[in-house]
This record gives structure tokens, C-alpha cells and sequence, in this order.
């Protein structure tokens, strides 16, 4: 479930407004000054019942240069553009560079209107057809609808409805995952109501919230409650991507620092930045590009001033770049987020482009996103998990959905479709390249050849040492499949440099399974035997899993093994039982493991010279080591 966004873009005095308002039926200016100057100088919002029966939300943005900031922030997240143009003036500057902002953004979809056919004859009309045809041309508005319309008259407005219908219909039967991703919203206004208290409003850049919900406005990481939400003047419960949304929250923030760029945030997924890696396509019209140049950035309702590293050098005839950019001020953006950069001395747009990661990064690293922006145009998320790990070498779970920007369960799914490795350690999970994981291995026989140069007589190498090297939350996996692969056995404390044949390693898995299946059912080890041809190769396997402590004896007579993770399991029900109880019978143990007499008794003996249990009699209380 998402809603869509028009977004009007023309030259200022080109009827922008006026056409919005006899479309809706509401003026969008907010400002007296608005009105007396027939000027708009801010963002407006409406919205657009279609026959279909979806609303369309609307922004219409001034057409003045000196307003162009409040232009960009309108339109960033539009999914429709309506490109103005009046008849009695034709393609103007703002014309243009409303229109290449459009482009950089990445809109796909959209119209041109002429407006004002009132004020010129048809041939006329055809000429400037002509002319905006040559325009659009080879943009996403080519082949796309020019209508002539006037809103003094309200021809052309039916076109003009028909056309929207049938785009909105589209947009709304293709499937979407924009509700997968973390709640987000630039904040573009705020007000107060008496009563009711602080309510900012923006449009949902992605996710979902309803009334209840807890988010974070950064960047002051402030925890505020939704306590009412509206859409298009009617009160909802939840919101969802790309809905006009106003947001009435419970905060304790002084109202004066919630203002227009600051970010309405699902909790613990989103940061701020000064330092961003973005693919950038500069216009053909801008000839003063530098190296360390100082632009303004804009994405969403935020923008700050920012320094702008090129990867290499400019080159003619050369539009797109690799970029570091460094901003003075923090902002909220990930990876897939469109940006604009405008030159603050000559007063023109520059360029725009993708945020590609919102990191530091060296300049020599820049090349590794050579193929960034042609992973996320593909809109393939297991693509996009791929190469952020890759590049990272290893990521745990939720801090790589933070980079893709998706919720960790949904990234979850994918892992499946990547070639990556996964290892889960204390409740994470990480996700490790093949390079990565090789380069471990390396390090890791770098760090045991050391060890041995100095010691060449030690039997045994400390594996917190080895782990502390290592520094990396796989360490412990990749010691394993090192010493199997190796033939080094493996305890708790250390890394035993007794090797063992290539068939008593691959016994030893299967070993190990078969007693640790066998739960609190012990069997006497001659039995568990009966199954291995191999005898001699079997008792070795039972040689190496006690002395890496992944099986304890319960009995020399007959010869009865536990596997340590069942005996961790035993200690924990007996912890519990003893919390509720001062003795433990036989039957009452037989209860507590779901065993019969013949594995209790044994069971229970281990348990007293263990000092878990203490006998008395008949009965059993709780061991001074439990």
C-alpha cells in the first residue's frame, strides 16, 4: 500500500497555481502576502480525487529563481511532475531548470501543460507544441501528454483529469516494497494547534506508522509519540509511502528547533551524516565545475553546505562522477536517496545525483562504487546486499538493513539469494564475504606461524590470544573450520596441535550428533559404537570430543557419555526446579527429563559427584555447584 505525489514545476506567472486551484477546487497559497503579490513563494499542498476513486496528493512549488530552495524541497519525493508552460511566453530559464531538476531527481512519469490558451491564437499553440516536444525529448516526458488548457475558461481540464486518472491506475497496480523500508519524513512544515499541540508535516518518504507509535527526530534523537495523524484533511490512523501526512506528536522538544529539514525517524534506524559517497550527473549547461568546490546539497526538506571531492579528474565531454561529499551541517540520507547540488556564487543548479553510502571513506576506496548506481537502479535487493557486504567485508544483520534501508526481518529473506556467509553469534547474525573469510584464514595462519617461529617446542597456542588477533565476531568460526581443516584439535582455552587422520576428522561430526541427539536417553558407548565399522577410528573420535570437552563422562561402567550442551540444558532444569522445590525424587527427576529409570539412575549418580545434586537417602538437594 502506498499513495503517489504531482508535483508542478514552470517558470514563475506561468499558472502553476491557478491551475492547481480549478483542478481541486483549493487554493494552495498559504500566505497573505501570496495572494496580494500573485506570487508564490512557498510550497503548497492540495489534493485530487480521481474518477478511479484514489486521491492524488499534490505540491506546487514557486516558479521565482529566488525561491528555488523551496522548490526543491517540494519537489523531492514526487512521483508525477506537471511541467507548466504559458502560452504567451513559451519555454522560459525556470522552465529549464525546473525541468533538469526533474531529470536529476529521477522522476519518471509526468505531463506538460500549457496553460493560459486563452491569451493566443492555435497557430501559435502548435508552434510551442512543437517546440516543448523538442524540449522533452529523450527525457521521461518525451512521447508523454502536452495539453493545452486555460484556467480562466477550464478547457483542457478534462483532459487534464483523464490523463492523471489513467497514470495514477497505473502506478497503482504495479507491486511495491516501500512499506518494507523504515518508517521516514522530511519534515516541510509546522504549526500549532491549541489543544492539541505540535503537528509537523511532510511526505512519506517510506514505511508506515499509525497513532501510538514512538519515532526519534533527528537529530536530536528526541523520542516523540504520534498522537493524531491527517491526510488530506481527514483524520487517520496510519500512514504509509508517499502519503501527504500531518503528524501532531507529543514531544518535549522546544517547538523552535523543530523546523523544515529536521527528519520524523522510526527508531534506531537512521543516523546523520557530514560525510557521503554519491553518484553525481552534472548538467550540460554548467561549465565552472571544480574539485573541492563549495556547492549546496539538498535531499528531501534538508540541505546544507558541503564540499565536493571528485574520484578523478575532470575530464571533457565527461558528466558523471564519483563523489565525497562533506557537509557542514549533519543529514538524514542513505543509500538510494536522490540529491541535488546547486553552485551558491553563480546561482545555478550544477547537478544531482544518488547517495551511494553515508560513511567516511578514503579517496583511493571510491573506486569500489565504480558500479553502485547501476546496482540500485536495478531495484534488486539481494544485488544491493551483496555489494555492501562485499565491500565491507562483514556486516551484522541489522546494520546492514540500515545501510539498504529496509527493516532486517524483510532483508532476512534475501540472504538466501546472495552467495554470502552467514554465522550466528550471541542472538546476531553476520553476513561475511568469500574474501573476507579468506582473508581471516590468512591472518589467522599468519598469527599461528608467528607463535610457532617463537615457541617451536608449545603443544598447545591460547585461543583468546588467537581470538584477540583475530578481532573480528567470527573469530571463533573460522578458528573451527581452520583447525578441522588443519587437523588441530580445539578445546575452550586453547588450539591443540595434535593432528589426527583425515577419517577419524570426518567421524567426528557424525559422533558427536549422534550422542548429542540422544539427549538425556544416554546409551553406554558400545552401543553408539554398533553403527562404525571402524572401531579403532571411533575410539579415537571419543578420545578427541572429551578432550575438547564437547562430551563428559557419566559412567566408567558400562561407558556412558553427555553431551555438554545437554548437560548445560540439565543444569538449567534443575536451577529451576530447586527454585520451587528443597528435594528431588527419582520419579521426580524421571519427570523433569521425560527418561525412564534405566538413564535417570546413571544420570543422577553423575549429578552427585558433580556436586549438582547432594543425596540424602532416597532423595536428592541442591549441590553446593548448582
Amino acid at each position: 500500500m502506498r499513495d503517489f505525489i504531482l508535483g508542478t514545476a514552470g517558470h514563475i506567472d506561468h499558472g502553476k497555481t491557478e491551475l492547481i486551484a480549478r483542478l481541486t477546487g483549493r487554493r494552495t497559497e498559504r500566505f497573505p502576502e501570496e495572494r496580494i503579490r500573485g506570487m508564490t513563494i512557498d510550497i503548497g499542498f492540495s489534493s485530487l480525487k480521481l474518477p478511479c476513486g484514489k486521491t492524488l496528493g499534490i505540491v506546487d512549488v514557486p516558479g521565482h529563481e529566488r525561491f528555488i530552495d523551496n522548490m526543491l524541497v517540494g519537489s523531492a519525493g514526487v512521483d508525477l511532475a506537471l511541467l507548466v508552460v504559458a502560452a504567451d511566453e513559451g519555454i522560459k530559464e525556470q522552465t529549464r531548470e525546473h525541468f533538469e531538476i526533474l531529470k536529476l531527481l529521477e522522476v519518471k512519469d509526468g505531463l506538460v501543460v500549457i496553460t493560459k490558451k486563452d491569451l493566443v491564437d492555435e497557430e501559435l499553440l502548435e508552434y510551442l507544441k512543437e517546440e516543448i516536444k523538442d524540449f522533452v525529448k529523450g527525457s521521461f516526458l518525451e512521447n508523454n501528454p502536452i495539453i493545452c488548457a486555460s484556467s480562466v475558461t477550464g478547457e483542457g481540464f478534462d483532459e487534464i483529469l483523464r490523463v492523471l486518472n489513467d497514470k495514477v491506475e497505473l502506478l497503482y497496480s504495479k507491486e511495491y516494497d516501500d512499506n518494507e523500508k523504515p518508517f521516514r519524513l522530511f519534515i516541510d512544515r509546522k504549526f500549532k494547534i491549541k489543544g492539541f499541540g505540535l503537528v509537523v508535516t511532510g511526505t512519506v518518504y517510506s514505511g508506515s506508522i499509525r497513532v501510538g507509535d514512538s519515532l526519534e527526530i533527528l537529530p536530536f534523537k528526541d523520542t516523540v509519540r504520534v498522537k493524531n495523524l491527517e491526510s488530506h484533511f481527514r483524520k487517520v490512523q496510519e500512514g504509509h509511502t508517499g502519503m501527504r501526512l500531518a503528524v501532531n506528536i507529543n514531544t518535549t522538544l522546544d517547538e523552535s528547533f523543530v523546523t523544515r529539514g529536521k527528519v520524523l525517524v522510526e527508531k534506531n534506524y537512521y543516523k546523520e551524516s557530514t560525510k557521503f559517497v554519491g553518484f553525481l550527473n552534472i548538467l550540460n549547461s554548467y561549465e565552472n565545475l571544480k574539485n573541492n568546490k563549495r556547492v549546496h546539497l539538498y535531499v528531501g526538506s534538508s540541505s546544507s553546505v558541503c564540499r565536493l571531492t571528485l574520484y578523478d579528474d575532470l575530464l571533457e565531454g565527461k558528466t558523471s562522477y564519483i563523489v565525497k561529499l562533506s557537509c557542514q551541517n549533519p543529514i538524514c540520507a542513505v543509500r538510494g536517496d536522490k540529491f541535488i547540488l546547486r553552485d551558491p556564487s553563480a546561482k545555478k543548479t550544477l547537478g544531482g545525483g544518488v547517495i551511494l553510502d553515508n560513511e567516511q571513506v578514503k579517496l583511493k576506496d571510491l573506486p569500489g562504487y565504480l558500479n553502485d548506481k547501476t546496482i540500485i537502479d536495478k531495484k534488486d535487493l539481494s544485488l544491493n546486499i551483496s555489494k555492501v557486504v562485499e565491500r565491507k567485508g562483514i556486516v551484522e544483520l541489522f546494520d546492514l538493513a540500515k545501510k539498504v534501508n529496509y527493516k532486517s526481518e524483510y532483508v532476512k529473506k534475501f540472504i538466501s539469494e546472495t552467495s554470502l556467509n552467514t554465522f550466528e553469534s550471541d542472538g546476531k547474525i553476520y553476513l561475511f564475504s568469500y574474501d573476507y573469510q579468506k582473508s581471516l584464514f590468512e591472518k589467522l595462519e599468519d598469527i599461528i606461524f608467528e607463535i610457532e617461529s617463537k615457541n617451536p617446542f608449545q603443544t598447545q597456542i591460547s585461543k583468546e590470544e588467537i581470538l584477540k588477533k583475530l578481532d573480528s565476531p567470527i573469530a571463533q568460526n573460522i578458528i573451527d573450520k581452520y583447525a578441522k581443516k588443519k587437523g588441530y584439535l580445539v578445546d575452550k582455552t586453547y588450539l591443540l596441535k595434535e593432528r589426527v587422520s583425515n577419517e577419524v576428522l570426518s567421524m567426528v561430526d557424525e559422533v558427536e550428533r549422534d550422542i548429542k541427539n540422544l539427549g538425556f536417553s544416554v546409551l553406554p558407548l558400545d552401543e553408539i559404537s554398533l553403527k562404525y565399522k571402524d572401531k579403532k577410528a571411533f575410539n579415537s573420535v571419543v578420545a578427541i570430543l572429551k578432550r575438547t570437552q564437547k562430551i563428559l563422562q557419566v559412567s566408567i561402567s558400562p561407558e556412558i557419555y553427555i553431551h555438554s550442551s545437554t548437560l548445560e540444558r540439565l543444569i538449567d532444569l534443575l536451577k529451576d526446579f530447586f527454585q520451587r522445590n528443597n528435594e528431588l525424587s527419582v520419579s521426580d527427576f524421571k519427570e523433569l527429563t521425560n527418561t525412564t529409570r534405566k538413564f535417570s539412575i546413571p544420570l543422577l549418580e553423575f549429578c552427585d559427584k558433580m556436586s549438582f545434586t547432594k543425596r540424602v537417602g532416597n532423595i536428592r538437594q541442591k549441590g553446593k555447584k548448582l
